[in-house]
């Protein structure tokens, strides 16, 4: 079981183990370590309980909730999760409502069938004891944002038209679900025990190709997903309908949130609704999700007291003047650029427009990250053992629609392709991996000494929007180093 377990939940934050006791009532039970979940799992599901594992990895052991109450099993809670999921039922009861299939034969053919036409990997298939839990385990341990993204882009895909796979669609994108372990039984049929156990194993999978992959099969494109028709929640627009994207990447988040608020409160929610209606929107489609006081602010924007412009209604007091002006900001030098990289800046700068500020600072630090730490300067000249990698850190701070992101995706073009590169050749190395595992596998006993193969990691070159326990698991894979960019400051400050 424990090997099952440290397949699919990260090793990063609290495990937690779900448990419904023969008495009736529910527990959450936290653990940090893999062997005591293993060995509690095991007493509990001795002694006739009903043992569930939480998907994802937890933050805190418990916390107080807004509403006073202590909480430990939450989305809220989610620290990490290392597995995609879907849970299939198998009953005749669910078969006749239309939500599942009459057996698990059945389940398997229409799995296969999905398999085929999306061309995802292999997952892992076990017997819950009379459905099916499917388990996609992933080569590192992701933020739930990432996470939500590819989910929601699953779950859409299994319960499309062309896939018609019965799954549970909410049980897909919780990433606080919970399932049951391998090793343990099913009582949920009075009289009957079913022992849940592993049909088929699988390898771990990147979660790139399979976001890749999802994103074909639907035929949608990540860079025009997003691109509906807003209005901007100031007015009611009797001419325009609304229509909520399915997500909103870096760039269209504001705007996409803002459109969504004003479309709730025309409806009439209250602002305690608007407010939690939004954090869910944000959780949902937004890649990746805003923090929560920038979400707040645009609740807050456009509430009714607010759009009252009188002055005798107003609680605004009368704005002084600011003293003490700043002076103005010296001319940007191109001199200070090497020669490779000025013309860059001088032509990006004029085409769209922008201050040259806006290429010159990130250009610098992408290419600090591209030397990496296998180009290194001694400042002392007879001493070689004081070296320095080229290790830069920087950011720009403009207005609110300053168009600082599409400057800096400008910038990000050419490491990003490096990325592709990179994640193009660990695709080929993993082929050969899977190819060189399966002939060990077979002759691993005979007479001839065979090597086992190195499983290859993938090297990064730039990560968006990460903790730092990520990065940290992520360079240590990428010897030369990485580029970590944000979007947003505040969120890689909180």
């Amino acid at each position: 079981m424990e090997e099952f377990l440290r397949l699919i939940i990260p090793e990063e934050g609290y495990k937690i183990l779900w448990v419904r006791h023969l008495r009736g009532y529910s527990s959450n039970q936290v653990f940090s370590s893999f062997s005591d979940m293993q060995a509690t799992a095991e007493r509990l599901n001795r002694e006739g309980h009903h043992v569930y594992h939480a998907c994802a990895s937890f933050k805190q052991s418990s916390y107080m909730g807004h509403d006073g109450k202590t909480k430990q099993r939450t989305q809220e809670n989610v620290a990490f999760i290392k597995s995609l999921w879907l849970d299939i039922d198998c009953s005749e009861d669910k078969a006749t409502k239309g939500a599942g299939y009459i057996d698990q034969n059945e389940a398997l053919t229409a799995l296969d069938n999905f398999l085929k036409i999306t061309t995802l990997p292999e997952p892992m298939v076990v017997s819950s004891g009379y459905g099916l839990h499917v388990y996609w385990p992933l080569t590192e341990a992701v933020e739930k944002s990432t996470w939500q993204a590819t989910a929601k882009i699953l779950s859409d895909s299994a319960n499309s038209d062309k896939a018609k796979l019965l799954v549970d669609p909410a049980r897909t994108t919780d990433s606080a679900s919970v399932l049951r372990p391998i090793g343990t039984y099913n009582r949920k049929i009075s009289g009957k025990i079913a022992e849940v156990k592993v049909l088929r194993a699988a390898e771990p999978t990147n979660i790139e190709l399979i976001n890749s992959l999802l994103f074909k099969f639907m035929g949608v494109d990540k860079s025009k997903s997003a691109k509906k028709s807003f209005s901007d929640g100031t007015q009611s627009n009797k001419h325009k309908r609304y229509l909520r994207p399915n997500a909103l990447f870096e760039g269209e988040r504001n705007s996409g949130v803002l459109a969504y608020i004003g479309s709730i409160r025309a409806k009439g929610h209250n602002e305690a609704e608007i407010l939690e209606m939004a954090r869910d929107f944000n959780s949902g489609r937004c890649q990746p999700p805003l923090n929560d006081e920038e979400i707040k602010g645009l609740a807050a924007r456009y509430k009714a007291e607010n759009l009252n412009s009188t002055s005798e209604h107003s609680s605004w007091p009368k704005p002084d003047s600011l003293e003490g002006e700043l002076p103005p900001a010296p001319e940007f030098d191109y001199d200070v650029l090497p020669k490779a990289l000025a013309s860059f800046v001088k032509d990006s700068a004029q085409r769209m427009g922008q201050p040259p500020d806006f290429f010159a600072i990130p250009l610098m630090i992408i290419s600090a990250a591209v030397l990496g730490s296998s180009w290194a300067i001694c400042p002392r000249s007879k001493d070689k053992s004081w070296r320095e990698s080229a290790v830069l850190w920087g950011g720009l701070i403009a207005r609110p629609g300053s168009k600082k992101t599409p400057c800096l995706e400008a910038c990000l073009r050419p490491i990003k392709n490096i990325e592709k590169q990179l994640f193009h050749k660990y695709e080929q190395q993993l082929v050969s991996y899977q190819f060189e595992k399966s002939y060990f596998e077979k002759n691993k006993n005979s007479e001839e000494f065979i090597a086992p193969p190195t499983e290859p990691k993938l090297q990064r070159a730039v990560i968006q929007d990460a903790t730092y326990q990520v990065i940290a698991r992520i360079m240590s894979e990428s010897p030369d180093g990485l580029l970590a960019s944000w979007d947003e400051l505040g969120g890689m400050l909180a």
